[in-house]
């Protein structure tokens, strides 16, 4: 038995169809939410923070964590980018399994949530005192 409706995505049908705009509809939300909290924190650790470099410890943990922010943002932004080509391609027919779109849209999802939390822990030992 499936753990969810989405777990046995074998085939997409006219009876899930709907349901699957549904929820990528809530998925492109959540992505363009998160996109928006990246910038927002790389805005902050720029504008607040000390200056990335490369010349003592402190600097390296702050580029790191701007490059893992960009990471992070990139991989929001091919969701979001991707999502509205997933619903064309539901609505037509073209594609007829589910585990593509979760697997692209996981995967995408999950690299950029670590790679976010991962800049987020480096700004902040890059901004510590000392």
């Amino acid at each position: 038995m499936p753990r969810s409706e989405f777990d046995n995505l074998d085939a997409i049908t006219p009876d899930n169809q709907a349901h699957l705009i549904d929820w990528l509809d809530d998925r492109k939300d959540f992505h363009k939410w998160f996109t928006t909290l990246i910038i927002g924190s790389f805005v902050l650790l720029t504008i607040f923070g000390n200056k990335p470099g490369f010349g003592s410890i402190g600097p390296v943990f702050l580029s790191a964590a701007m490059i893992a922010m960009l990471l992070s943002l990139l991989c929001n932004l091919v969701c979001v980018w991707s999502i509205p080509g997933w619903k064309l391609k539901i609505r037509t027919g073209v594609a007829t399994r589910g585990r593509e779109l979760q697997l692209e849209l996981g995967i995408a999802a999950w690299i950029g949530v670590l790679s976010f939390v991962v800049g987020l822990t480096l700004g902040f030992i890059g901004n510590l005192p000392g």
